[in-house]
């Protein structure tokens, strides 16, 4: 039968979607569990993820958890481009998280390096395993002043550091001066590196400032996709978007640490809605999942 150069036949597909499909997953930290259920196991390799909220509402130490996890599992090597944090700050972050100690607490630098000097078979090999690093941070914004500077220092890092798991925090940094048609061509820039490379980007970005109340006329904390900066074509061209919010002034100490969490879109996998809310435990160090900390810390619960 004849053929005709770009139509598929439909006796073809099946074949190409065996071959095309991605089974490739990466797990998030456990305290996402609700996440890590509505994905179906975790974010897809090959898709564009969003993950946003408010100034302050805790995006970073959320997305440096997923990249301590990332770096902890040591399957998949992220390339980090912090566009706030320097990349010392980012790795006091990091081992931070890692050694589940605020490092910022240290008052010198003999103090900080006797501590890390007692992890240091710890902190080694979460920098450094089987002869690689085991992540790569893009932190001079000099290196990232137009798209193309952006993305030929990701296409160099993804062919020749192996970086499969992109983060760009936050990347509203690089979108918030272009113009609608630049934001369009730099989503475009997204979705071609994914589909050449079968890379997951993660991009944290802001929201709007929130106005108006709620029906019982409380003040608006929870945001919208609509409410993500930058044009529709970003909200258009992610496969999954995830909202997140807290109320940062509240009087009770454990409903300001408490992140709440919605799966706004999630193309492949179709569950959307809330997905369980987030617990910081000072104690710790770490965000931990909510109804698992009531469950450990509460009697009768």
């Amino acid at each position: 039968k004849p053929k005709l150069a770009g139509i598929t036949g439909s006796s073809e597909l099946l074949e190409d979607m065996f071959s095309n499909t991605s089974f490739e997953k990466l797990p998030l930290p456990a305290f996402m569990e609700e996440i890590n259920e509505m994905l179906e196991g975790g974010y897809d390799f090959g898709t564009f993820n969003i993950i946003a909220g408010d100034t302050s509402v805790g995006k970073t130490t959320d997305v440096n958890e997923i990249a301590t996890c990332i770096i902890e599992q040591g399957d998949y090597k992220p390339l980090i481009l912090s566009l706030e944090a320097k990349k010392s700050v980012l790795a006091k972050q990091y081992l931070s998280l890692k050694l589940g100690q605020r490092l910022g607490k240290f008052k010198s630098e003999n103090e900080l390096r006797d501590y890390i000097g007692k992890h240091q078979e710890e902190v080694d090999t979460f920098l450094y395993k089987d002869g690689e690093n085991t992540f790569e941070v893009i932190d001079d914004r000099a290196r990232l002043t137009s798209v193309d500077d952006t993305f030929d220092m990701i296409e160099r890092a993804i062919r020749s550091l192996g970086c499969r798991v992109i983060i760009i925090d936050p990347a509203s940094d690089l979108t918030d001066s272009l113009t609608v048609e630049q934001q369009a061509s730099f989503n475009s820039r997204i979705k071609a590196l994914i589909a050449t490379h079968n890379v997951l980007v993660i991009g944290i970005y802001h929201t709007r400032k929130l106005d108006g109340l709620t029906k019982d006329g409380k003040r608006r904390i929870e945001p919208t996709r609509y409410d993500i900066y930058g044009s529709k074509t970003t909200i258009n061209s992610a496969t999954t978007i995830m909202l997140i919010w807290r109320d940062a002034g509240a009087e009770d100490e454990e409903e300001r640490n408490t992140t709440y969490v919605s799966l706004d879109k999630n193309r492949d996998h179709a569950v959307t809605g809330r997905a369980g809310e987030w617990m910081y435990v000072k104690e710790k160090h770490r965000m931990m999942n909510k109804k698992r900390w009531l469950m450990a810390n509460t009697e009768d619960y």
